[in-house]
């Protein structure tokens, strides 16, 4: 069997369950999830040097969007880029559940369950809770 790198094999039969491209997507959420928590623990009184080092993780944290969207890219190519048969409907709800979905539930999460994490603050009535 060929080998290809990059990738963790599940069966024999070529089917591969992830690739770098998906592990970029889970760090990348991951640190997203994190950077709330960080600014909190900023806000708090810690030292010269504690501060350095939440505010350097901080930082780090701001470019995992560029991780995330080449982790999208690189499964898309991964998985479409040899086929001549593509079928557009097919792959436009395979986008939509692996990516849209996700981004819709950890979006109604922060809004519904943490609102005190929330840009603009809590919100008070739907019009506040849309913005």
């Amino acid at each position: 069997m060929k080998e290809i790198p990059n990738q963790v094999e599940v069966t024999d039969k070529g089917w591969w369950a992830a690739d770098i491209g998906d592990y970029l997507k889970v760090i990348a959420n991951g640190m997203v999830m994190f950077q709330p928590i960080i600014s909190m623990a900023v806000k708090t009184n810690l030292s010269i040097e504690q501060l350095k080092v939440f505010a350097s993780f901080y930082n780090f944290v701001k470019f995992t969007s560029p991780a995330f969207i080449f982790g999208i890219v690189f499964t898309v190519i991964r998985q479409s880029g040899n086929r001549k048969d593509l079928n557009l409907q097919v792959y436009c709800k395979d986008q939509w559940a692996n990516n849209f979905v996700p981004t819709i539930i950890w979006t109604l999460v922060y809004l519904l369950i943490m609102p005190n994490l929330q840009q603009h603050g809590h919100y008070y009535n739907l019009a506040s809770f849309f913005w």
